[in-house]
């Protein structure tokens, strides 16, 4: 579901969707083994969004009293690992784990406007604790996240230019999400804020960048504490060829991130709580495929995978292969490529494929089956569990019914869900993840 781009084929109407949905959210605001018990949900080998945020409170006014100390326990700055799913969930459930488990929920434009992940978010963070919001693109638009309000102002230049593409582009070293962006003008910022409730303990920012030679942005945190993010202030991460930067702030801290010189480039910000819990980092991007991260650099990719210490992923994958006109056949191997991949970055790493959704348009009915089919079969033959939408929406025809309830579940693009029906669609997924739980 990401300016004004034209996505090659069925992109358009993704990119009208996540219009759609915008234009609602300003109005209203291997390891252990698992046992899915639905009918819709293939067993393997291995294994409510909240209410519009409010308005932020006011800020301390007092960027020392920002800045203090947190309360232990304290989550280590550095992952010592992914590990298990259900164990891991478990394991924070008894109160002894000493790290955030993350899940890394990768997919189209049905993932990207991040009303479906949160929807899982919330219910996890709920039982299991709040780890924080997690990966947050910064200088693009549009764009939206749940637990974080965004302003961006300025020139800004999205790279690659199209996202959701399948091929090289630029030098293919996009970050985790796919993305980087850059600042074109002097005026150019970006201001962040926390809503309430989305961190516990102190808010813990990682801001991933580049910055050559003199190029630097200019952090402010409340307008008054400014720190430069440099190639001299950042820690070098040799593996995407950019810098990280740290720091801590209370939970209702104002960030300012502007361009103070020269050309860096922001890939986003890591933000998350000092006491473990639950990290679902929102990855989708508007049109994209299974085959979309294929086309990223591997090795500075997977370097980003890889510090992420994930204990599962979620591929949401399938509808823009619908409305594709070759062999659905070919996209197993696509899926193929990619837990390879990914499982060369985390061993093991446990997966959970999510099919595509029904969709009333008729040009394209017979095509949702097959490619449901199609990725039904390569999940369990990677050892991942699989959960059909097609299923869980109510077969053949369910798009239209969603769209016909009071209020709605699904938008008149015939394509996408409104902010209700995800959150319906979060309901079997969180079932799904919770399955081999102890």
């Amino acid at each position: 579901m990401k300016s004004k781009i034209r996505w090659p084929e069925f992109d358009d109407g993704v990119a009208l969707g996540l219009a759609l949905v915008g234009a609602l959210v300003a109005v209203t605001c291997a390891g252990s083994q698992w046992a899915p018990t639905p009918s819709n949900v293939a067993s393997s080998s291995r294994p409510t969004p909240s209410p519009a945020p409010s308005a932020a409170p006011e800020p301390a006014t007092s960027v020392a009293d920002t800045l203090d100390a947190t309360p232990e326990p304290r989550v280590p700055e550095d992952p010592p690992g992914g590990g298990s799913w259900s164990e891991a969930l478990a394991s924070l459930a008894r109160g002894k784990q000493q790290s955030h488990v993350r899940l890394l929920w990768y997919g189209d434009s049905h993932s990207a406007a991040d009303f479906w992940p949160h929807a899982v978010r919330t219910a996890l963070q709920k039982r299991f604790g709040n780890g924080g919001p997690g990966y947050v693109l910064l200088g693009v638009e549009p764009y939206r996240h749940g637990r974080v309000k965004l302003e961006r102002s300025g020139e800004w230049r999205r790279l690659p230019k199209q996202p959701a593409g399948t091929w090289k582009q630029e030098d293919g070293s996009f970050g985790l999400a796919g993305m980087r962006a850059l600042p074109q003008s002097g005026d150019a910022r970006v201001k962040i804020q926390l809503y309430p409730g989305a961190v516990v303990g102190q808010a813990r920012w990682t801001f991933l960048y580049r910055a050559s030679g003199n190029a630097a942005l200019v952090l402010d945190v409340e307008g008054e504490e400014t720190r430069q993010l440099s190639a001299k202030t950042g820690r070098k991460r040799a593996h995407l060829d950019a810098y990280s930067f740290t720091l801590e702030t209370k939970p209702e801290a104002r960030l300012e991130l502007r361009l103070e010189r020269a050309a860096p480039e922001i890939f986003g910000v890591i933000v998350e709580s000092t006491r473990a819990g639950v990290v679902v980092d929102t990855l989708g991007i508007n049109g994209a495929r299974a085959a979309t991260p294929l086309s990223w650099a591997s090795e500075q990719w997977l370097g980003e995978v890889r510090s992420r210490t994930p204990s599962l992923v979620v591929l949401a994958y399938g509808t823009n292969e619908v409305f594709e006109q070759r062999k659905v056949e070919l996209y197993a191997e696509h899926y193929r490529k990619l837990m390879s991949r990914l499982r060369s970055a985390v061993q093991e790493l446990e997966c959970l494929m999510v099919g595509p959704t029904d969709t009333s348009r008729s040009s394209v009915k017979d095509r949702v089956q097959r490619v449901d089919a199609v990725q039904r079969s390569v999940a369990l033959e990677l050892g991942c569990t699989y959960l059909s939408l097609f299923d869980t929406m109510g077969g053949r025809g369910s798009f239209e019914r969603w769209a016909k309830l009071s209020p709605p579940l699904a938008a008149p693009d015939e394509v996408h869900l409104l902010p209700k029906g995800y959150k319906k669609l979060g309901e079997p997924v969180l079932e799904t993840l919770l399955a081999g739980l102890r």
